[in-house]
């Protein structure tokens, strides 16, 4: 039981990095495109 919560936990981690990391990268990029209008 606590090796499959554990291996769960593992799996919802990576599943939230995959969809989270593209999200991340946009935000930065239109942050840098924000900064470079104003500047």
């Amino acid at each position: 039981m606590r090796c499959k919560f554990r291996e769960i936990i593992g799996f919802i981690q990576t599943g939230i990095g995959i969809i989270i990391h593209p999200v991340i990268n946009k935000i930065i990029k239109f942050r840098h495109q924000i900064v470079q209008r104003t500047a």
